[in-house]
């Protein structure tokens, strides 16, 4: 298994601010664009907050193992426990000066060996790149851990800012292929820590291939949440464009199929919502019951709060954490919602309020019309990083 040097934080949606300024303090009304009602508020510190409904389901506090969810009966249990699995990627940075070192393959000796590319990070994204017939590969120390889950059995989903900038970097050091076109370096793991899928081992015809993802070349720039010279527009689109889809070969995990995919208004404030990932070590609740140690497969309930149609976007209080991007959200008849990409927890007086997350609707036909119509920042200049010597 790849060594994880260093962890990824989920980045927050600056459309929570938007809505928690547009909740006036002790009033129900509603709220302006682009988050839609109802959303009721009341002042803390000088702060609007929204008021958390009561949940409509079962609820727990924070997260709880996988296994506990068997004593409320709930329809969702065995797609979380089989289909939820943990990712290794690359290309998630959170230091904007840090740029991959970009190697020509055919100067370099195939490494076969499972157990060396088990223990060599850079051989392991050398392999992946060679596999898929790529001349040039962007190599970086560190790699990101995060969530996915899969449906019918052969395919994939998770965020797509885990992998962002490793697309970038190998589409730049090719000609600028289409970023729909690359296999990113991925190892997939179940529960127990099998791996299912190894991009480093995989043939050509057994690779990964994606089936969803907004392929407009406007969006191939790198992403960092907190680089200052990220405009606001870059940071928008990219966040409606958060969601790839991934089809395999040969099956993953279990055939699942979702009851249904909700539209942006059929969940109502108030409606409990369900979540299963990989979150890293947690000190929400002062180490006490309701935290993760991390790493391990755990399930978090919480309740709708609004929905924003602009970002494709539900607002919950079902909690994540670094490394549970891309896991999925559902309601509590078992319908799939989306995934969760993206945390905003509100903090009063320096400690922690509320545990919130940000899920965006998995519905194909939504996000193909929400990708042709919406605003895309200027084409950025073509750049393709000459080969390391």
């Amino acid at each position: 298994m790849l060594r994880s040097l260093k962890r990824f934080r989920l980045f927050a949606l600056s459309a929570l601010l938007l809505l928690l300024a547009a909740c006036p303090a002790l009033a129900q009304a509603t709220c302006h664009p682009p988050w839609q009602p109802p959303c009721p508020g009341h002042e803390i510190a000088a702060r609007p907050v929204l008021l958390t409904p009561k949940p409509t389901g079962p609820f727990w506090t924070g997260f709880r193992p996988v296994d506990d969810i068997s004593t409320f009966d709930l329809p969702f249990e065995d797609f979380f426990k089989t289909a939820v699995l943990e990712i290794y990627t690359i290309g998630l940075t959170d230091d904007p000066s840090q740029h991959p070192r970009i190697v020509d393959i055919l100067t370099l000796e195939p490494v076969t060996d499972p157990k060396a590319l088990a223990t060599d990070p850079i051989a392991w994204q050398v392999e992946t790149c060679r596999n898929q017939g790529l001349r040039f590969c962007p190599v970086l120390g560190n790699d990101a851990r995060g969530t996915a889950f899969v449906l019918g059995g052969d395919t994939l989903y998770t965020c797509r800012h885990l992998m962002q900038n490793w697309l970038v970097w190998a589409s730049q050091a090719n000609d600028n292929i289409a970023l729909s076109q690359l296999s990113p370096p991925l190892k997939i793991l179940d529960r127990d820590k099998h791996v299912v899928y190894d991009s480093a081992l995989a043939q050509l015809g057994a690779m990964l291939r994606f089936s969803l993802i907004n392929d407009d070349p406007r969006l191939a720039f790198e992403y960092r949440e907190d680089n200052p010279f990220l405009t606001k527009q870059k940071k928008a689109s990219f966040r409606r464009a958060d969601i790839v889809g991934l089809k395999s070969p040969v099956a993953l995990a279990p055939s699942f199929t979702p009851h249904g995919l909700p539209g942006l208004r059929t969940l109502l404030a108030g409606q409990s919502v369900y979540y299963a990932g990989y979150p890293g070590k947690t000190d929400f609740y002062r180490g006490g019951k309701g935290d993760t140690p991390g790493g391990v497969l755990v399930t978090s309930s919480g309740v709708a709060l609004a929905t924003s149609d602009v970002d494709n976007a539900l607002l919950s209080t079902a909690p994540t954490n670094t490394g549970g991007s891309g896991g999925p959200v559902v309601a509590e008849n078992g319908d799939l919602i989306g995934l969760a990409c993206s945390a905003s927890n509100v903090s009063v007086n320096g400690g922690l309020a509320e545990v919130r997350s940000i899920t965006f609707y998995l519905n194909q036909q939504r996000l193909a019309e929400l990708w042709r119509t919406m605003e895309y920042p200027p084409l950025d200049p073509s750049r393709t990083p000459a080969p390391a010597k």
